[in-house]
């Protein structure tokens, strides 16, 4: 993804993060809304503001745990509109077995890791913030500390729990693997 891309999804989860703490913040008696007008009110704003995250989220994991909005003010939005709390980011730490995806570009200069982590009731898709530990592979347990919006984690950093589950998923390449031998001779050689 472009940097521009990058740097116009971080000015929009921000703006956002205003609109909802500026909504959650007002009192519904001054602005004439009953409490179920407030929370209405504040649905469009956290719709957009959670599409834009998680796709920060996967281009720029570092620069979403900067936008994401503190445990404190995300309680304050959860107060006014708790049926819009799915929207909402979540700061923790989850554990489970991980499997590694690879992505390389098609001149084999960029790479991107993704992680896909199993925890006991759902299938997390991890980037990493920063620097990635080592040791992580596929079939080991991992707990990773971040934010998470949806199945989308934002990792700020990682530490490797577990060793190989003894029916660890088979990790290899994917795909079409071509591979051309060319056999070349040259006359008097």
């Amino acid at each position: 993804m472009r940097a521009s891309r990058r740097a116009e999804l971080s000015e929009r989860v921000r703006a956002l993060n205003g609109e909802a703490l500026r909504l959650a913040g007002e009192d519904p008696a001054k602005t004439g809304l009953r409490r179920s007008g407030a929370a209405e009110a504040i649905a469009f704003p956290l719709q957009h503001r959670a599409a834009s995250l998680q796709e920060l989220m996967r281009a720029d994991a570092a620069e979403a745990l900067r936008v994401a909005l503190p445990p404190e003010a995300l309680a304050r939005i959860r107060a006014t509109a708790p049926e819009w709390a799915p929207l909402l980011e979540e700061h923790g730490e989850w554990e489970g077995e991980v499997e590694t995806l690879v992505l390389d570009s098609p001149d084999l200069v960029h790479h991107e890791r993704i992680h896909f982590l199993t925890t006991g009731e759902r299938r997390l898709e991890v980037h990493m913030a920063g620097e990635e530990p080592e040791g992580i592979e596929c079939g080991k347990r991992v707990r990773f500390r971040g934010v998470r919006l949806g199945e989308t984690v934002a990792a700020l950093d990682a530490q490797v729990t577990g060793q190989v589950a003894a029916a660890a998923p088979a990790c290899g390449p994917k795909g079409v693997q071509n591979i051309a031998v060319l056999l070349v001779t040259f006359p008097g050689v």
